[in-house]
């Protein structure tokens, strides 16, 4: 059961590459975290706290700087559930992509 907030995102706000990463990693258990994937996005859950180190992991795992960004800014605002999602809003405060 996942307690607490969660913040739907634009896929926008992933780079290609990334996504395609979070695809590969759908129902496994990496790095402490949870990937689900569906037609129009992919769920991230993780229970880290705001760790330098558990951000350096995710990039040690091929994922880009703007990604741990994205996890960052979800931290931030005291969530732990991260929804891509195509149709989600997009966040002046991230980077957005255009794939």
């Amino acid at each position: 059961m996942i307690k607490g907030n969660y913040i739907a995102l634009s896929t926008g706000h992933v780079k290609e590459e990334d996504f395609e990463l979070l695809e590969g990693l759908s129902g496994e258990e990496n790095i402490g975290w949870s990937v689900g994937n569906y037609e129009e996005g992919a769920f991230v859950s993780f229970t880290q706290d705001d760790t330098e180190d558990f951000f350096d992991d995710v990039e040690a795992h091929g994922f880009s700087a703007p990604f741990v960004n994205v996890l960052k800014f979800a931290v931030k605002n005291n969530c732990h559930l991260v929804q891509f999602d195509c149709d989600a809003d997009k966040y002046s405060e991230l980077e957005i992509f255009d794939w």
